[in-house]
């Protein structure tokens, strides 16, 4: 009777772990959807010729790594605080290293020496 109770405990634990990993896969994709929408404006933003129009912050889609600590460790589908996120093409242009470095914190990306990849988000 023991080994059957630890035998259901054991069958339990790996069944809660598949759910977990289902559900934080599920969290991605519901982030990498909710962006669609965020980067299709930015794309259409980006043809302002004066580079004012608004963008869109983007949300987490990558979980953080284990050990994350500060801003690192938002959770998938996490939107950036206000004043993180550029308002705009122009202000892309304007931004320095920090700022750069809290963008790659949050989303847990390296945007390259010059932010080469930041036309990724």
């Amino acid at each position: 009777m023991q080994q059957t109770l630890a035998q259901m405990q054991q069958t339990l634990a790996q069944v809660l772990a598949g759910l977990a990993q289902v559900l934080a896969g599920q969290a991605q994709m519901q982030a990498q959807l909710d962006n669609v929408r965020r980067r299709a404006q930015n794309s259409h933003a980006r043809n302002d010729r004066m580079g004012a129009a608004p963008l869109a912050p983007l949300c987490k889609e990558r979980p953080p790594p284990a050990g994350a600590a500060g801003a690192g460790a938002a959770a998938v589908g996490t939107l950036p605080p206000p004043g993180i996120f550029p308002a705009s093409w122009a202000a892309v242009d304007q931004l320095n290293n920090a700022q750069f470095d809290a963008l790659a914190a949050l989303y847990g990306e390296n945007f390259g020496p010059n932010g080469e990849k930041w036309c990724a988000l």
